[in-house]
């Protein structure tokens, strides 16, 4: 009985071996990124009103398949998050009501490596699938923008912000989900697909004022992927 296990194991293996040889493929993708931030702790009734930020995410992947349904997709991501801080006031100036807002917009480029388990379904030569799995972000660069509104927008500073200082970790994992289909297109097909992304652990921490900061987002991407052999 152990024999013809091992003998059904192994033929499996190598049956998942040739798909994986035949039809594995490389893909390149690029979108939009609408990213915000959740803040934990004391802080978090002090921070002025949210926003949604629009960036933007590229990358490139490989596609492994498994078997017909299922194959494994790491890649390597270059994304902008980042986030709106607003605040507004109503004043008066000869007798003339003002509405006065400034707007401080935190940009952050990220380079990520997914890990992810995709799964394919349908029938026809058009799929939908879905894929999750974890993903390691490095915050390589960051910026802090102000603006203020007062019948005209005007610039008031933009500042580098110190991924280096204590406070803030440069590494993370995120969750990540998508949801796409994939469209035969010549040689190889045309991927259209939505995702969302959350980061599990902190992107800012500060015990001392009790701040816990992750960024979380969701967007849109097309892409074209096209096999190897």
């Amino acid at each position: 009985m152990k024999k013809y296990f091992l003998i059904g194991t192994l033929l499996s293996l190598l049956s998942t071996m040739t798909i994986a040889q035949n039809e594995s493929s490389v893909g390149v993708k690029g979108g939009v990124l609408f990213s915000n931030i959740q803040v934990n702790g004391v802080m978090d009734a002090l921070i002025p009103e949210k926003a949604f930020y629009t960036g933007y995410a590229t990358g490139l992947y490989y596609d492994l398949p498994l078997n017909d349904q299922w194959s494994f997709v790491p890649g390597v991501n270059y994304q902008e998050k980042g986030f709106h801080l607003k605040e507004g006031w109503n004043m008066q100036v000869l007798q003339i009501p003002l509405d006065v807002q400034l707007k401080a917009t935190t940009k952050v480029q990220f380079v990520e490596t997914p890990l992810l388990l995709k799964y394919r379904f349908g029938e026809g030569p058009v799929r939908f699938y879905l894929a999750a799995g974890p993903s390691v972000s490095y915050a390589s660069r960051a910026r802090l923008e102000t603006k203020a509104s007062l019948i005209l927008d005007f610039n008031i500073s933009e500042t580098n912000i110190n991924l280096n200082n204590q406070n803030y970790n440069r590494w993370g994992v995120n969750g990540v989900g998508m949801a796409g289909v994939e469209i035969p297109a010549g040689r190889g097909k045309i991927l259209l697909e939505g995702q969302y992304q959350q980061l599990i652990t902190d992107f800012i921490r500060d015990p001392i004022v009790d701040i816990h900061v992750r960024n979380y987002g969701f967007g849109f991407n097309i892409g074209y992927q096209i096999p190897l052999n």
